[in-house]
């Protein structure tokens, strides 16, 4: 099936007069729809290890992780992505200059 593309994905709508997207761009964008996505996935886990906190054992489900390591791993992620910022920051600071 051909699929025919009219115009530029929004994503990496940067695109110079010779048609082609600057890689430093499209690094640039996707680490901040990272950190969208990241933000959003800490608190919605953080939402869930409290409530899962509150709730007695008898009323968790059986698939249902241990509050604190569901703190644990949305807090590892974080440094994760930091830890991405740092190195993207080292080689290049023009790759996640947000908004600049």
């Amino acid at each position: 099936m051909l699929v025919l593309m009219l115009a530029p994905m929004p994503v990496f709508a940067q695109v110079t007069e010779l048609g082609v997207v600057p890689f430093g761009s499209v690094i640039t964008q996707l680490y901040s729809k990272s950190l969208q996505i990241v933000g959003l996935a800490v608190f919605i886990m953080f939402l869930i290890a409290g409530m899962s906190y509150i709730i007695p054992d008898r009323f968790k489900p059986a698939f249902m992780k241990d509050p604190v390591t569901i703190i644990q791993d949305a807090v590892i992620g974080t440094i994760l992505l930091f830890s991405a910022y740092v190195i993207l920051n080292t080689l290049n600071p023009a790759l996640v200059s947000i908004g600049r």
